[in-house]
């Protein structure tokens, strides 16, 4: 499943522009003010999305509006990487078998942990991870909300994997990604049903991800 480049479209003012250059554009755009502009993203340019965060936001937040917009399927942990400290969803119940110390809460103000320029990590779900990457591109004037967000990519249109198939694929196979549009036959064997079980394809980095389906 190859990686294509994708564009979109800015909340404000409605022109369209690709991730590298999205995030100069929001900040001429909206302007500078006390809130932070982030960009999170996945791939080489595929999925992406670029917020504002107020003052007050924490890193729960964020937390909470990556997972509605993106990844949210089972209630698995999460968690950042900022700067060599880690800060988890959930720290309770954790004990200390030598693989480091004690993560944060995700209650830190983003304020307190990131600043114009920094990059972090961030993980859903331990076990069938989806990994994402954001960085702090600047200050801007925040929204209303805690967390605003400002541009995402478009919906991606794959290709069906059916021989000669032309068409838009809407079904993801959760073992090996091959994908198929309504009408054509199963594209491999991993699927006893393969119009029942496999995933919906989805604007999201986790599709076809666990039980993800957007």
């Amino acid at each position: 499943m190859a990686s294509p480049k994708t564009r979109g479209r800015c909340d404000k003012c409605g022109k369209d522009f690709a991730n590298a250059a999205m995030g100069t554009h929001l900040a001429a755009c909206i302007g500078a003010g006390p809130g932070l502009l982030v960009a999170v993203d996945v791939g080489p340019g595929t999925w992406w999305m670029h917020f504002a965060l107020a003052p007050t936001a924490t890193l729960l937040d964020l937390d909470k509006t990556l997972r509605a917009l993106w990844l949210e399927c089972c209630g698995h942990m999460s968690a950042f990487e900022i700067a060599g400290t880690r800060f988890e969803s959930s720290t309770e119940g954790w004990q200390d078998f030598g693989w480091g110390p004690k993560p944060r809460s995700m209650a830190a103000k983003v304020g307190s942990v990131l600043q114009p320029g920094a990059g972090f990590g961030y993980e859903y779900d331990f076990g069938s991870t989806t990994a994402l990457r954001g960085r702090v591109l600047g200050t801007i004037a925040p929204g209303r909300a805690k967390v605003t967000l400002l541009a995402r990519n478009a919906p991606i249109v794959w290709p069906c994997d059916g021989e000669a198939c032309t068409a838009a694929a809407t079904r993801v196979c959760p073992y090996c990604s091959a994908m198929a549009c309504p009408t054509c036959d199963a594209p491999c064997d991993c699927l006893d049903d393969f119009a029942a079980d496999a995933l919906p394809v989805v604007n999201s980095p986790r599709m076809g991800v666990c039980a993800y389906t957007g």
